[in-house]
């Protein structure tokens, strides 16, 4: 067998796998166009309100963590999270400043602009993607389960950031009223963050005041500020 044949033969060889690879993403890619009347209904929102439990599930801990809370929302950039019952921690995203208060220990921590702790903050979001171009940029769609109304989808993070530690995000959603009912981590050390929502109101008034932060009598450390 002389050189020639050979490197003919490897030739071929990287000619087919190049092939290949360009036919192997739509020969398995996901219709996602199911999606659009969910993002659409999310874009169009002005306001939101309800209640929600956080489960926590740990490689390290058997038991799962279960915690108790409220969340508001206004378009287009603020948040709020209560977390127990009584409050343990607050998350507040207002504008570009992101607040973490930890009322237990009564230290909170502020950040503007991109940092370790607000990247919290783009994980919130992720449960209201309001544009279906900046969604594609955001997820890739790896799965789309349908169950009579309820939507189940697994999502890919595309952003670096995002996606730093994070395996795969899954909603589960009523595809009948286009809301989400829960929103899930999957993360890639093996544990899962769980937020199933309840008593959801849409559009109601929610005063600017809930997003006002009271750092008074906390020991406080920020970045970017």
């Amino acid at each position: 067998m002389n050189l020639n044949f050979l490197m003919h033969c490897r030739r071929l060889l990287s000619i087919t796998l190049i092939f290949a690879s360009t036919l192997v993403p739509s020969a398995f890619a996901v219709d996602a166009s199911a999606l659009k009347p969910w993002i659409e209904a999310q874009g169009e929102l002005k306001s939101l309100t309800g209640a929600f439990t956080q489960e926590r599930k740990l490689k390290v801990l058997r038991k799962t963590l279960v915690a108790p809370g409220r969340f508001w929302y206004r378009a287009p950039n603020q948040f709020r999270w209560d977390i127990g019952e009584p409050v343990r921690s607050v998350a507040i995203q207002s504008a570009e400043i992101f607040t973490m208060i930890d009322v237990e220990k009564g230290k909170a921590e502020v950040n503007a602009g991109e940092s370790e702790t607000n990247r919290l903050t783009a994980y919130l979001q992720m449960s209201f993607p309001r544009d279906w171009n900046s969604f594609q940029r955001q997820f890739r769609v790896l799965s789309i389960e349908r169950d009579g109304k309820a939507l189940r989808v697994e999502l890919e993070p595309l952003d670096p950031g995002s996606a730093r530690g994070v395996r795969a995000v899954r909603f589960e959603i009523d595809a009948e009223s286009n809301t989400t009912q829960a929103f899930v981590l999957d993360l890639k050390d093996g544990s899962e963050m769980r937020t199933s929502f309840s008593g959801v109101q849409r559009d109601v008034p929610v005063p600017r005041s809930v997003f006002d932060v009271s750092l008074e009598g906390l020991r406080v450390k920020g970045k970017g500020i």
